[in-house]
């Protein structure tokens, strides 16, 4: 094709320099070698035209862009696409620890705190809001019995359960809650994990973590009071679970049988009360009391009261030592002695108690009388309670 493209220039050339052509034979020839020539070249042409005809017509219908112009070189114009802009990653989320809800009880005695409500029976002293614990025992508000620490959320960080009790009588009304800190520091009140209710529960006996969103509770159907043997209460493990908002019993027993009847029929018989004077002119008294338990069950505790009509004693001599508690104490007098029994009394089984005492002068005319009391767990009385006393005379 180099050779065509150059006859086309040199003929090109040629015409434009017609006059320093010789005329003649050879001007003829020159002519016709010439249009030759030109013929030849637009063959050539045309076969070109016709075959980058197709060649541009494929690349347009296939989006490739027009074909180069022969004898030249052309670099494919890069396709113009919409780039989609990479996100930028984000900032990780870093989730704040949980609180350390491990607060000692100096804190928590200094903190003002929200409680659960008491059992229903509680009276207007077991308060609630913004309560400030005592740190022992009152009948004035709530008071702080026992701490232990747990995770008992299961957030891997530990909490602190308290046993609350509020104490209206002789026995604790109790529950156990759950304190902790919010993100701030400040101590805040989580949930309650379990309470006394009359009828149904008595005593919260020990309180222990058993793993993370779990506690275990040993409880009574009844709490001890008034020398009452503890051997008596009926007791049970239960254990209690985080559900995400508060506790519930997992496992246990969830009540207490019914309570046997720890009656029995208890007797007493009294001799007087009879006063000698020593050498001094003191006089000493004795007086001897007989026990019968008439069944028909053992008697674990029983208290033996004695009125002596105003007459002040004070004790003295062995027969007290059967006493695990009594009054008056040493050295000291009063007109109603109690002995409170170290010994259970056997169905069937009689005891006989002296009981020494000394005071400064003696009236007469004076009348006492002597009880025997049985107070096991939950039945406060005896069968036949005619015959739980004797009177006697003092002289």
């Amino acid at each position: 094709m180099t050779d065509h493209l150059d006859d086309f220039f040199a003929d090109y050339r040629a015409g434009l320099t017609p006059e320093i052509v010789p005329a003649g034979p050879a001007a003829v020839r020159t002519t016709v070698r010439r249009r030759r020539r030109v013929a030849v070249t637009a063959v050539v042409a045309t076969a070109i035209v016709l075959v980058a005809a197709p060649v541009a017509g494929y690349a347009a219908f296939n989006g490739a862009g027009p074909a180069p112009a022969p004898g030249t070189s052309s670099t494919p114009t890069p396709e113009q696409t919409t780039a989609t802009p990479t996100p930028s990653p984000s900032a990780p989320t870093t989730t704040p620890p949980p609180p350390n809800g491990r607060i000692s009880r100096g804190e928590l005695l200094a903190a003002a705190v929200d409680l659960p409500p008491w059992q229903s029976n509680a009276p207007s002293s077991c308060t609630r809001d913004n309560v400030r614990l005592a740190g022992e025992s009152s009948f004035s508000k709530p008071w702080l019995m026992n701490l232990v620490y747990g995770d008992v959320d299961a957030d891997s960080a530990q909490e602190t359960i308290a046993t609350v009790g509020c104490a209206p009588g002789e026995a604790d009304m109790q529950q156990v809650v759950v304190f902790d800190r919010d993100q701030a520091g400040k101590i805040v009140t989580r949930a309650q994990v379990v309470r006394t209710e009359q009828g149904v529960l008595g005593w919260i006996i020990k309180v222990t973590p058993a793993g993370k969103g779990t506690v275990k509770v040993r409880v009574g159907d009844l709490q001890p009071c008034c020398d009452m043997s503890e051997k008596q209460v009926q007791k049970q493990d239960r254990t209690y679970s985080w559900d995400g908002t508060g506790f519930a019993q997992s496992s246990g027993p969830t009540s207490f049988p019914e309570r046997p009847d720890f009656r029995t029929d208890l007797k007493i018989t009294a001799s007087d009360l009879v006063f000698t004077n020593d050498k001094d002119g003191n006089p000493h008294g004795l007086i001897t009391l007989t026990v019968r338990n008439a069944g028909p069950r053992d008697t674990i505790n029983m208290s033996l009261s004695l009125d002596l009509s105003g007459l002040q004693v004070g004790r003295e001599g062995p027969g007290w030592d059967a006493c695990e508690i009594v009054q008056p104490g040493p050295n000291e007098r009063n007109a109603s002695p109690n002995c409170v029994l170290k010994d259970p009394l056997e169905a069937g089984e009689t005891r006989t108690f002296r009981f020494h005492v000394y005071t400064t002068s003696v009236p007469t005319g004076l009348t006492g009388t002597v009880d025997v009391t049985a107070f096991d767990a939950g039945v406060m009385g005896d069968l036949n309670q005619e015959d739980n006393q004797a009177t006697f005379k003092i002289r």
